[in-house]
């Protein structure tokens, strides 16, 4: 039975001007100051200091899974995202 977990909501943002997010392993830990943006949404029009930011940009968001899940293949589906 397939189970669905919707992660629209707040998520946490932060851009990459200088493109050191993997080297600094941000997808380990999330940088400290990050900003909150709406998933699904887009990052330009939800802060005006974002409105012309052309670039790499960070989301973030932690979430859980039941026990039951632990050790099943776990399928993570972005239904649109731009570049």
């Amino acid at each position: 039975m397939r189970q669905e977990l919707s992660l629209n909501g707040f998520w946490g943002f932060t851009t990459d001007v200088q493109e050191t997010g993997k080297t600094k392993k941000w997808f380990e830990k999330a940088p400290k100051d990050v900003d909150s943006h709406h998933v699904p949404g887009c990052w330009n029009l939800q802060d005006p200091k974002y409105f012309s930011y052309e670039g790499v940009g960070w989301y973030f968001k932690d979430f859980r899974i039941s026990e039951e899940l632990k050790d099943k293949k776990i399928d993570l589906i972005f239904q649109r995202s731009l570049a």
